[in-house]
Protein backbone atom coordinates (compact mmCIF):
# COMPACT_ATOMS: atom_id res chain seq x y z
CA UNK A 1 0.00 0.00 0.00
CA UNK A 2 2.65 2.63 1.37
CA UNK A 3 4.60 1.39 -2.27
CA UNK A 4 1.39 2.65 -4.29
CA UNK A 5 1.41 5.73 -2.31
CA UNK A 6 5.14 6.49 -3.26
CA UNK A 7 4.25 5.59 -6.58
CA UNK A 8 1.51 8.16 -6.67
CA UNK A 9 3.38 10.75 -5.11
CA UNK A 10 6.18 10.17 -7.71
CA UNK A 11 3.54 10.81 -10.64
CA UNK A 12 2.10 13.93 -9.21
CA UNK A 13 5.53 15.24 -8.62
CA UNK A 14 6.95 14.86 -12.46
CA UNK A 15 3.45 16.62 -13.08
CA UNK A 16 3.91 19.50 -10.86
CA UNK A 17 7.89 20.11 -12.07
CA UNK A 18 5.92 19.77 -16.09
CA UNK A 19 3.09 22.62 -15.04
CA UNK A 20 5.44 24.64 -13.33
CA UNK A 21 7.63 24.66 -17.04
CA UNK A 22 4.90 25.69 -18.97
CA UNK A 23 3.22 28.41 -17.20
CA UNK A 24 0.45 28.49 -20.00
CA UNK A 25 -1.57 25.34 -18.43
CA UNK A 26 -4.96 25.98 -16.89
CA UNK A 27 -5.42 26.66 -13.03
CA UNK A 28 -8.01 24.20 -12.67
CA UNK A 29 -5.26 21.65 -14.15
CA UNK A 30 -2.80 23.06 -11.49
CA UNK A 31 -4.99 23.30 -8.60
CA UNK A 32 -6.62 19.54 -9.66
CA UNK A 33 -2.46 17.88 -9.34
CA UNK A 34 -2.02 19.85 -6.33
CA UNK A 35 -4.95 18.29 -5.06
CA UNK A 36 -3.82 14.70 -6.15
CA UNK A 37 -0.34 15.50 -4.84
CA UNK A 38 -1.49 16.42 -1.29
CA UNK A 39 -4.02 13.68 -0.96
CA UNK A 40 -0.73 11.45 -1.97
CA UNK A 41 1.12 13.06 1.06
CA UNK A 42 -1.72 12.80 3.19
CA UNK A 43 -2.12 8.63 2.92
CA UNK A 44 1.80 8.70 3.84
CA UNK A 45 1.04 10.88 7.02
CA UNK A 46 3.39 13.87 5.77
CA UNK A 47 0.49 16.34 6.85
CA UNK A 48 2.54 19.58 6.68
CA UNK A 49 3.15 18.95 3.27
CA UNK A 50 0.11 17.51 2.46
CA UNK A 51 -1.60 20.60 4.15
CA UNK A 52 0.61 23.15 2.11
CA UNK A 53 -0.74 21.31 -1.25
CA UNK A 54 -4.24 21.89 -0.37
CA UNK A 55 -4.07 25.20 0.52
CA UNK A 56 -2.52 25.94 -2.71
CA UNK A 57 -5.70 23.73 -4.62
CA UNK A 58 -7.93 26.07 -2.90
CA UNK A 59 -6.40 29.66 -3.55
CA UNK A 60 -6.05 28.91 -7.34
CA UNK A 61 -10.37 27.69 -7.07
CA UNK A 62 -10.81 30.44 -4.65
CA UNK A 63 -9.25 32.91 -7.34
CA UNK A 64 -10.96 31.42 -10.28
CA UNK A 65 -14.35 31.24 -8.45
CA UNK A 66 -15.08 28.27 -8.08
CA UNK A 67 -16.15 28.41 -4.45
CA UNK A 68 -19.23 25.76 -4.83
CA UNK A 69 -17.42 23.39 -6.23
CA UNK A 70 -16.86 19.38 -4.90
CA UNK A 71 -13.35 19.46 -5.47
CA UNK A 72 -13.37 22.46 -2.47
CA UNK A 73 -15.75 20.85 -0.36
CA UNK A 74 -13.20 17.37 -0.39
CA UNK A 75 -10.32 19.87 -0.35
CA UNK A 76 -11.79 21.82 2.66
CA UNK A 77 -13.05 18.60 4.45
CA UNK A 78 -9.64 17.00 3.89
CA UNK A 79 -7.91 20.41 5.90
CA UNK A 80 -10.37 20.09 8.64
CA UNK A 81 -9.00 15.98 8.78
CA UNK A 82 -5.06 17.54 9.11
CA UNK A 83 -5.89 20.33 11.81
CA UNK A 84 -7.70 18.48 13.73
CA UNK A 85 -4.68 15.78 14.11
CA UNK A 86 -2.56 18.78 15.41
CA UNK A 87 -1.30 19.61 18.61
CA UNK A 88 -2.54 23.03 18.88
CA UNK A 89 -5.49 23.84 20.20
CA UNK A 90 -5.74 26.87 17.96
CA UNK A 91 -5.10 24.22 14.81
CA UNK A 92 -8.06 22.17 16.11
CA UNK A 93 -10.45 25.26 15.93
CA UNK A 94 -9.45 25.81 12.32
CA UNK A 95 -10.15 22.29 11.31
CA UNK A 96 -14.09 22.77 12.89
CA UNK A 97 -13.92 25.75 10.39
CA UNK A 98 -13.22 23.88 7.39
CA UNK A 99 -15.56 21.13 8.13
CA UNK A 100 -18.60 23.82 8.50
CA UNK A 101 -17.40 25.39 5.50
CA UNK A 102 -17.53 22.08 3.40
CA UNK A 103 -20.94 21.47 5.25
CA UNK A 104 -22.52 24.53 3.75
CA UNK A 105 -20.83 23.51 -0.14
CA UNK A 106 -21.94 19.83 -0.01
CA UNK A 107 -25.39 20.80 1.32
CA UNK A 108 -26.07 23.71 -1.96
CA UNK A 109 -24.70 20.94 -4.43
CA UNK A 110 -24.65 17.04 -3.30
CA UNK A 111 -28.05 14.91 -2.52
CA UNK A 112 -29.21 15.35 1.30
CA UNK A 113 -28.44 11.86 1.14
CA UNK A 114 -24.83 11.63 0.29
CA UNK A 115 -23.13 9.76 2.28
CA UNK A 116 -20.18 12.20 1.85
CA UNK A 117 -22.87 14.80 3.62
CA UNK A 118 -22.76 12.30 6.84
CA UNK A 119 -18.89 12.28 7.46
CA UNK A 120 -18.44 15.74 7.80
CA UNK A 121 -21.75 15.58 10.48
CA UNK A 122 -20.33 13.45 12.53
CA UNK A 123 -16.73 15.51 12.41
CA UNK A 124 -18.09 18.43 13.39
CA UNK A 125 -19.90 16.68 16.20
CA UNK A 126 -16.50 16.46 17.59
CA UNK A 127 -16.21 20.20 18.50
CA UNK A 128 -16.17 20.22 22.04
CA UNK A 129 -17.55 24.22 21.61
CA UNK A 130 -20.18 23.15 19.96
CA UNK A 131 -23.90 23.19 21.00
CA UNK A 132 -24.91 19.85 22.68
CA UNK A 133 -28.36 19.59 21.14
CA UNK A 134 -26.59 20.20 17.66
CA UNK A 135 -24.07 17.80 18.14
CA UNK A 136 -26.76 15.12 18.97
CA UNK A 137 -29.01 16.48 15.76
CA UNK A 138 -26.17 16.02 13.43
CA UNK A 139 -25.42 12.49 14.67
CA UNK A 140 -28.85 11.60 13.75
CA UNK A 141 -28.99 12.89 10.98
CA UNK A 142 -26.16 11.46 9.63
CA UNK A 143 -26.85 7.74 10.93
CA UNK A 144 -30.48 8.60 9.09
CA UNK A 145 -27.53 8.91 5.40
CA UNK A 146 -26.14 5.52 6.37
CA UNK A 147 -29.52 3.86 6.96
CA UNK A 148 -30.89 5.30 3.78
CA UNK A 149 -27.91 3.83 1.91
CA UNK A 150 -28.02 0.49 3.78
CA UNK A 151 -24.39 1.19 5.01
CA UNK A 152 -24.11 -0.94 7.94
CA UNK A 153 -20.33 -1.72 8.18
CA UNK A 154 -18.02 0.79 6.90
CA UNK A 155 -15.67 2.55 8.68
CA UNK A 156 -17.30 6.03 8.36
CA UNK A 157 -20.35 4.00 9.93
CA UNK A 158 -17.66 3.15 12.60
CA UNK A 159 -16.55 6.68 13.12
CA UNK A 160 -20.17 7.40 14.03
CA UNK A 161 -21.15 5.09 16.64
CA UNK A 162 -17.43 6.37 18.02
CA UNK A 163 -18.31 9.79 18.18
CA UNK A 164 -21.99 9.33 19.73
CA UNK A 165 -20.75 6.99 22.40
CA UNK A 166 -17.74 9.87 23.21
CA UNK A 167 -20.20 12.52 23.62
CA UNK A 168 -22.72 10.04 25.48
CA UNK A 169 -25.28 10.53 23.09
CA UNK A 170 -28.21 7.67 22.62
CA UNK A 171 -28.68 6.96 18.93
CA UNK A 172 -31.77 4.34 18.47
CA UNK A 173 -31.82 4.06 22.90
CA UNK A 174 -28.23 2.81 22.57
CA UNK A 175 -26.32 3.32 25.64
CA UNK A 176 -22.53 4.51 25.67
CA UNK A 177 -20.99 1.01 25.83
CA UNK A 178 -23.33 -0.52 23.06
CA UNK A 179 -22.31 2.39 20.90
CA UNK A 180 -18.36 1.70 21.74
CA UNK A 181 -19.11 -2.12 21.00
CA UNK A 182 -20.81 -1.79 17.65
CA UNK A 183 -17.57 0.76 16.85
CA UNK A 184 -15.46 -2.14 18.00
CA UNK A 185 -17.38 -4.52 15.36
CA UNK A 186 -16.73 -2.43 12.79
CA UNK A 187 -12.92 -1.52 13.19
CA UNK A 188 -12.63 -5.13 13.96
CA UNK A 189 -13.85 -6.81 11.26
CA UNK A 190 -11.88 -3.53 9.06
CA UNK A 191 -8.67 -4.76 10.71
CA UNK A 192 -8.89 -0.91 11.53
CA UNK A 193 -6.58 -0.56 14.47
CA UNK A 194 -6.58 3.16 14.72
CA UNK A 195 -9.26 3.98 17.14
CA UNK A 196 -9.61 0.42 18.54
CA UNK A 197 -7.14 1.10 21.59
CA UNK A 198 -9.00 3.91 22.56
CA UNK A 199 -12.31 1.62 22.82
CA UNK A 200 -10.52 -0.82 24.68
CA UNK A 201 -9.05 1.36 27.07
CA UNK A 202 -13.05 3.48 27.40
CA UNK A 203 -14.87 -0.30 27.56
CA UNK A 204 -12.41 -0.97 30.10
CA UNK A 205 -13.44 1.95 32.45
CA UNK A 206 -16.84 1.33 32.15
CA UNK A 207 -16.85 -2.33 32.97
CA UNK A 208 -14.50 -1.25 36.12
CA UNK A 209 -17.48 1.21 37.06
CA UNK A 210 -19.89 -1.57 36.82
CA UNK A 211 -17.69 -3.64 38.47
CA UNK A 212 -17.67 -6.42 35.84
CA UNK A 213 -13.67 -6.56 35.95
CA UNK A 214 -13.41 -9.70 33.77
CA UNK A 215 -14.56 -7.99 31.11
CA UNK A 216 -12.09 -5.11 31.27
CA UNK A 217 -9.74 -7.47 31.73
CA UNK A 218 -10.51 -9.10 28.49
CA UNK A 219 -10.54 -5.97 26.45
CA UNK A 220 -7.04 -4.66 28.16
CA UNK A 221 -5.72 -8.14 27.04
CA UNK A 222 -6.82 -6.88 23.88
CA UNK A 223 -5.29 -3.51 24.06
CA UNK A 224 -1.79 -5.38 25.34
CA UNK A 225 -1.86 -7.22 22.45
CA UNK A 226 -2.06 -4.15 19.76
CA UNK A 227 0.74 -2.59 21.43
CA UNK A 228 3.04 -5.67 22.33
CA UNK A 229 2.83 -6.07 18.13
CA UNK A 230 4.64 -2.84 17.78
CA UNK A 231 8.03 -2.63 19.43
CA UNK A 232 8.24 1.51 19.41
CA UNK A 233 5.02 1.82 21.50
CA UNK A 234 6.98 1.34 25.00
CA UNK A 235 4.70 3.85 26.92
CA UNK A 236 1.46 2.36 25.24
CA UNK A 237 2.43 -1.24 26.56
CA UNK A 238 3.43 0.19 29.81
CA UNK A 239 -0.27 1.50 30.09
CA UNK A 240 -2.24 -1.65 28.99
CA UNK A 241 0.33 -3.85 31.73
CA UNK A 242 -0.69 -1.51 34.19
CA UNK A 243 -4.42 -1.43 33.22
CA UNK A 244 -4.21 -5.43 33.60
CA UNK A 245 -1.76 -4.95 36.54
CA UNK A 246 -5.04 -3.01 38.59
CA UNK A 247 -8.04 -4.55 37.21
CA UNK A 248 -6.58 -8.70 37.88
CA UNK A 249 -5.55 -7.30 41.98
CA UNK A 250 -9.63 -5.98 42.07
CA UNK A 251 -10.68 -9.58 40.79
CA UNK A 252 -8.26 -11.04 44.03
CA UNK A 253 -6.15 -13.02 40.99
CA UNK A 254 -3.23 -11.97 42.99
CA UNK A 255 -0.23 -14.25 40.96
CA UNK A 256 -1.86 -12.77 37.53
CA UNK A 257 -1.17 -9.09 39.10
CA UNK A 258 2.18 -9.74 39.84
CA UNK A 259 3.07 -11.43 36.59
CA UNK A 260 2.05 -8.57 34.64
CA UNK A 261 3.69 -5.96 37.87
CA UNK A 262 6.99 -7.69 37.00
CA UNK A 263 6.24 -7.55 33.09
CA UNK A 264 5.52 -3.30 33.24
CA UNK A 265 8.94 -3.69 35.42
CA UNK A 266 11.13 -5.25 32.82
CA UNK A 267 9.65 -2.79 30.29
CA UNK A 268 10.16 0.24 32.11
CA UNK A 269 13.74 -0.26 33.88
CA UNK A 270 15.14 0.11 30.33
CA UNK A 271 14.62 3.58 30.73
CA UNK A 272 14.12 3.99 34.99
CA UNK A 273 15.08 7.87 35.49
CA UNK A 274 11.77 8.50 32.26
CA UNK A 275 9.31 5.93 33.89
CA UNK A 276 10.27 6.10 37.69
CA UNK A 277 6.86 7.84 38.12
CA UNK A 278 5.01 4.74 36.65
CA UNK A 279 8.12 2.51 38.01
CA UNK A 280 6.84 3.65 41.97
CA UNK A 281 3.38 2.79 41.14
CA UNK A 282 4.20 -0.38 39.92
CA UNK A 283 6.73 -1.22 43.04
CA UNK A 284 3.60 0.07 45.16
CA UNK A 285 0.53 -2.10 43.56
CA UNK A 286 3.34 -5.09 43.98
CA UNK A 287 3.79 -4.62 47.93
CA UNK A 288 -0.23 -4.11 47.91
CA UNK A 289 -0.44 -7.26 46.32
CA UNK A 290 1.92 -9.24 48.76
CA UNK A 291 0.27 -7.45 51.90
CA UNK A 292 -2.81 -8.57 50.82
CA UNK A 293 -1.24 -12.29 50.29
CA UNK A 294 -0.05 -12.14 54.04
CA UNK A 295 3.52 -12.15 52.37
CA UNK A 296 4.32 -9.05 54.87
CA UNK A 297 8.59 -9.03 54.50
CA UNK A 298 8.21 -8.89 50.68
CA UNK A 299 5.48 -6.49 50.86
CA UNK A 300 7.87 -3.86 52.94
CA UNK A 301 10.93 -4.48 50.42
CA UNK A 302 8.29 -3.10 47.52
CA UNK A 303 6.85 -0.43 49.56
CA UNK A 304 10.36 0.74 51.10
CA UNK A 305 11.56 0.93 47.20
CA UNK A 306 8.49 2.93 46.50
CA UNK A 307 9.53 5.51 49.30
CA UNK A 308 12.60 5.93 47.90
CA UNK A 309 11.67 6.88 44.81
CA UNK A 310 9.09 9.48 46.28
CA UNK A 311 10.85 10.80 48.94
CA UNK A 312 13.94 11.47 46.53
CA UNK A 313 11.86 12.93 43.68
CA UNK A 314 8.86 13.84 45.14
CA UNK A 315 9.36 14.87 49.14
CA UNK A 316 6.77 16.25 51.02
CA UNK A 317 4.56 15.19 48.25
CA UNK A 318 1.51 13.18 48.59
CA UNK A 319 2.73 10.54 47.30
CA UNK A 320 5.29 10.31 49.80
CA UNK A 321 3.06 10.60 52.56
CA UNK A 322 0.86 7.60 51.09
CA UNK A 323 4.26 5.56 50.42
CA UNK A 324 4.51 5.97 54.83
CA UNK A 325 0.92 5.37 55.23
CA UNK A 326 1.66 2.09 53.14
CA UNK A 327 4.85 1.19 54.87
CA UNK A 328 3.17 1.81 58.11
CA UNK A 329 0.25 -0.64 57.85
CA UNK A 330 2.31 -3.29 57.05
CA UNK A 331 4.49 -2.82 60.00
CA UNK A 332 1.42 -2.78 61.91
CA UNK A 333 0.31 -6.18 60.31
CA UNK A 334 4.12 -7.42 61.52
CA UNK A 335 3.11 -6.27 64.97
CA UNK A 336 6.38 -3.79 64.82
CA UNK A 337 3.70 -0.90 66.66
CA UNK A 338 6.73 1.50 67.06
CA UNK A 339 7.68 1.42 63.42
CA UNK A 340 4.36 1.50 62.43
CA UNK A 341 3.27 4.87 64.27
CA UNK A 342 6.21 6.73 63.24
CA UNK A 343 5.52 6.19 59.47
CA UNK A 344 1.76 6.95 60.70
CA UNK A 345 2.95 10.15 62.33
CA UNK A 346 5.45 11.47 59.37
CA UNK A 347 2.86 10.62 56.81
CA UNK A 348 0.20 13.17 58.70
CA UNK A 349 2.87 15.91 59.04
CA UNK A 350 3.35 15.75 55.35
CA UNK A 351 -0.67 15.62 54.44
CA UNK A 352 -1.43 18.84 57.50
CA UNK A 353 1.14 20.78 55.30
CA UNK A 354 -0.28 19.78 52.11
CA UNK A 355 -3.71 19.32 52.63
CA UNK A 356 -4.11 15.97 52.03
CA UNK A 357 -7.12 15.13 53.89
CA UNK A 358 -7.37 11.91 51.81
CA UNK A 359 -4.67 10.25 52.90
CA UNK A 360 -4.64 11.60 56.36
CA UNK A 361 -8.53 10.53 56.88
CA UNK A 362 -6.54 6.68 56.07
CA UNK A 363 -4.03 7.59 58.68
CA UNK A 364 -6.45 8.33 61.61
CA UNK A 365 -7.74 5.15 61.06
CA UNK A 366 -5.36 2.93 61.11
CA UNK A 367 -3.78 4.82 64.51
CA UNK A 368 -7.04 4.10 65.63
CA UNK A 369 -7.23 0.57 64.49
CA UNK A 370 -3.56 0.00 65.95
CA UNK A 371 -4.27 1.43 69.41
CA UNK A 372 -7.50 -0.48 69.35
CA UNK A 373 -5.36 -4.09 68.74
CA UNK A 374 -3.11 -2.92 71.74
CA UNK A 375 -6.42 -2.16 74.42
CA UNK A 376 -5.08 1.66 74.49
CA UNK A 377 -8.50 2.79 73.77
CA UNK A 378 -8.29 6.68 74.80
CA UNK A 379 -6.00 6.98 72.32
CA UNK A 380 -7.97 4.49 69.56
CA UNK A 381 -10.98 7.05 70.57
CA UNK A 382 -9.28 10.25 69.56
CA UNK A 383 -7.46 9.78 66.34
CA UNK A 384 -11.00 7.81 64.98
CA UNK A 385 -12.79 11.25 65.96
CA UNK A 386 -10.24 13.12 63.22
CA UNK A 387 -10.89 10.64 60.66
CA UNK A 388 -14.70 11.07 61.48
CA UNK A 389 -14.55 14.88 61.06
CA UNK A 390 -12.53 14.87 58.08
CA UNK A 391 -15.28 12.70 56.65
CA UNK A 392 -18.24 14.28 57.69
CA UNK A 393 -15.80 17.63 56.22
CA UNK A 394 -16.17 15.85 52.96
CA UNK A 395 -19.21 14.52 52.36
CA UNK A 396 -18.47 14.56 48.53
CA UNK A 397 -15.65 11.53 48.43
CA UNK A 398 -16.41 9.07 45.99
CA UNK A 399 -15.78 6.22 48.49
CA UNK A 400 -15.81 3.84 45.35
CA UNK A 401 -12.53 4.90 43.93
CA UNK A 402 -10.75 6.69 47.25
CA UNK A 403 -11.72 4.12 49.69
CA UNK A 404 -14.41 1.87 49.30
CA UNK A 405 -17.00 1.81 52.03
CA UNK A 406 -14.22 3.41 54.64
CA UNK A 407 -16.31 5.48 56.71
CA UNK A 408 -18.90 2.96 57.43
CA UNK A 409 -15.69 1.02 58.77
CA UNK A 410 -14.38 4.04 60.39
CA UNK A 411 -17.74 4.26 62.14
CA UNK A 412 -17.82 0.62 62.89
CA UNK A 413 -14.32 0.78 64.64
CA UNK A 414 -15.54 3.63 66.77
CA UNK A 415 -18.11 1.76 67.75
CA UNK A 416 -16.20 -1.44 69.00
CA UNK A 417 -13.89 1.41 70.70
CA UNK A 418 -16.92 2.50 72.27
CA UNK A 419 -18.08 -0.43 73.36
CA UNK A 420 -14.77 -1.24 75.29
CA UNK A 421 -15.23 1.88 77.24
CA UNK A 422 -18.51 0.88 78.19
CA UNK A 423 -20.16 4.31 76.43
CA UNK A 424 -22.84 2.11 75.44
CA UNK A 425 -25.55 4.55 74.83
CA UNK A 426 -23.19 6.81 72.25
CA UNK A 427 -22.31 3.34 70.77
CA UNK A 428 -25.78 2.38 69.72
CA UNK A 429 -26.25 6.17 68.30
CA UNK A 430 -23.30 5.68 65.77
CA UNK A 431 -24.26 1.94 65.18
CA UNK A 432 -27.69 3.39 63.43
CA UNK A 433 -25.66 5.96 61.77
CA UNK A 434 -23.81 3.28 60.58
CA UNK A 435 -27.36 0.88 59.73
CA UNK A 436 -28.18 3.94 57.76
CA UNK A 437 -25.57 4.42 55.75
CA UNK A 438 -25.44 0.53 55.22
CA UNK A 439 -28.71 0.17 53.91
CA UNK A 440 -28.69 2.93 50.89
CA UNK A 441 -25.54 0.34 49.78
CA UNK A 442 -26.73 -1.70 47.19
CA UNK A 443 -27.25 -5.89 48.15
CA UNK A 444 -23.93 -6.66 47.69
CA UNK A 445 -22.63 -4.73 50.98
CA UNK A 446 -25.58 -6.74 53.04
CA UNK A 447 -22.18 -8.41 54.67
CA UNK A 448 -21.28 -4.34 56.28
CA UNK A 449 -24.89 -3.83 57.30
CA UNK A 450 -24.94 -7.46 59.16
CA UNK A 451 -22.32 -5.94 61.29
CA UNK A 452 -23.80 -2.70 61.76
CA UNK A 453 -27.02 -4.88 63.52
CA UNK A 454 -24.15 -7.13 65.22
CA UNK A 455 -22.72 -4.02 66.84
CA UNK A 456 -26.01 -2.28 67.61
CA UNK A 457 -27.17 -5.64 69.16
CA UNK A 458 -23.74 -5.78 71.45
CA UNK A 459 -24.57 -1.92 72.48
CA UNK A 460 -28.26 -2.54 73.58
CA UNK A 461 -27.55 -5.64 75.38
CA UNK A 462 -24.92 -4.20 77.68
CA UNK A 463 -27.75 -1.31 78.02
CA UNK A 464 -30.14 -4.20 79.32
CA UNK A 465 -32.52 -3.32 75.62
CA UNK A 466 -32.70 -6.93 75.31
CA UNK A 467 -35.25 -7.54 72.95
CA UNK A 468 -33.84 -4.69 71.11
CA UNK A 469 -30.74 -7.00 70.52
CA UNK A 470 -32.26 -9.66 70.05
CA UNK A 471 -33.69 -8.17 67.11
CA UNK A 472 -30.65 -6.88 65.35
CA UNK A 473 -29.25 -10.24 66.10
CA UNK A 474 -31.90 -11.75 64.13
CA UNK A 475 -30.83 -9.35 61.11
CA UNK A 476 -27.71 -9.63 61.02
CA UNK A 477 -28.06 -13.50 61.21
CA UNK A 478 -30.29 -13.03 58.19
CA UNK A 479 -28.15 -10.70 56.21
CA UNK A 480 -24.98 -13.29 57.00
CA UNK A 481 -27.22 -16.07 55.47
CA UNK A 482 -27.36 -14.10 52.45
CA UNK A 483 -23.30 -13.66 51.69
CA UNK A 484 -22.32 -16.67 53.66
CA UNK A 485 -19.77 -17.94 51.37
CA UNK A 486 -18.10 -14.56 51.17
CA UNK A 487 -17.55 -14.28 55.31
CA UNK A 488 -15.16 -15.64 57.85
CA UNK A 489 -16.89 -18.74 59.93
CA UNK A 490 -15.73 -16.30 63.28
CA UNK A 491 -18.01 -13.53 62.45
CA UNK A 492 -21.40 -16.36 62.91
CA UNK A 493 -19.54 -17.10 66.11
CA UNK A 494 -19.45 -14.00 67.12
CA UNK A 495 -22.88 -13.17 66.35
CA UNK A 496 -24.11 -16.70 67.72
CA UNK A 497 -21.78 -15.81 71.35
CA UNK A 498 -23.80 -12.31 71.30
CA UNK A 499 -27.14 -14.70 71.34
CA UNK A 500 -25.76 -16.79 74.35
CA UNK A 501 -25.09 -13.54 76.49
CA UNK A 502 -28.30 -12.03 75.49
CA UNK A 503 -30.10 -15.39 76.32
CA UNK A 504 -27.97 -15.72 79.08
CA UNK A 505 -29.75 -11.77 80.44
CA UNK A 506 -32.79 -13.29 80.08
CA UNK A 507 -32.40 -16.84 81.87
CA UNK A 508 -33.55 -18.92 78.63
CA UNK A 509 -30.21 -21.13 79.54
CA UNK A 510 -31.17 -23.72 77.08
CA UNK A 511 -31.02 -21.13 74.49
CA UNK A 512 -27.78 -19.64 75.90
CA UNK A 513 -25.94 -22.92 75.68
CA UNK A 514 -27.11 -23.74 72.35
CA UNK A 515 -25.85 -20.13 71.37
CA UNK A 516 -22.80 -20.65 73.30
CA UNK A 517 -22.19 -23.89 72.01
CA UNK A 518 -22.28 -23.11 68.41
CA UNK A 519 -20.08 -20.54 68.90
CA UNK A 520 -17.47 -22.61 70.68
CA UNK A 521 -17.25 -25.31 68.08
CA UNK A 522 -16.33 -22.47 65.49
CA UNK A 523 -14.01 -20.84 67.52
CA UNK A 524 -12.40 -24.08 68.39
CA UNK A 525 -11.49 -24.99 64.77
CA UNK A 526 -10.88 -20.92 63.64
CA UNK A 527 -7.01 -19.59 63.23
CA UNK A 528 -7.91 -16.49 64.06
CA UNK A 529 -9.94 -16.89 67.35
CA UNK A 530 -8.62 -14.85 70.18
CA UNK A 531 -8.08 -17.29 73.38
CA UNK A 532 -10.31 -14.55 75.00
CA UNK A 533 -13.02 -14.90 73.31
CA UNK A 534 -13.13 -18.49 73.98
CA UNK A 535 -12.09 -18.36 77.94
CA UNK A 536 -14.98 -15.73 77.70
CA UNK A 537 -18.02 -17.98 76.18
CA UNK A 538 -16.68 -20.89 78.79
CA UNK A 539 -17.14 -18.33 81.84
CA UNK A 540 -20.79 -17.49 80.78
CA UNK A 541 -21.22 -21.60 79.97
CA UNK A 542 -20.52 -22.84 83.76
CA UNK A 543 -21.86 -19.60 85.46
Amino acid sequence: MQKKFFEAEQICRRTLKNINENPKVNDLIRAKTFCNYASALQAQKRNKESKMYFLKALKTYEENLFINDKTVADILYNLGKICKNATSSNQRKKAYQYFRRALEIQKSILDPMDLRLADVLVEISEDHNGDDDERESMLKQALEIHEYNEDFTSLQLGDLFFAAASNHIKLENENTETLYLKALKIYEAHQSVENCPSIYILLGDIYEIERKYDLAEFHYQKLLKIYESDNDELEQTGQALRLLVFVCKKQKKFDISLFYSFKALNLYEKEFRVYEFEISLIFSNIGSVYKKQGNFKEAIKYYEKTLEIEATNRPNHFRHANALKNLGIVNQNLKDYKEAVLCFLQSLEICKNKSEEEISAKVFYNLGMLFFIQKMYDSAERYLEEAIKLHEKNADWDYSVFCENKFAAVLQLYIKVLIKQQKYAKAEMYGLRVLEIEESKPETQAINTATACHLLAISCHYQKLYDEAKNYCNQALKLFDKVKSNIAEFEYAKLFATFGLIYTELADYDKAEMYFLNALMIFEFDNNTDKEDIAEIGRFMFQ
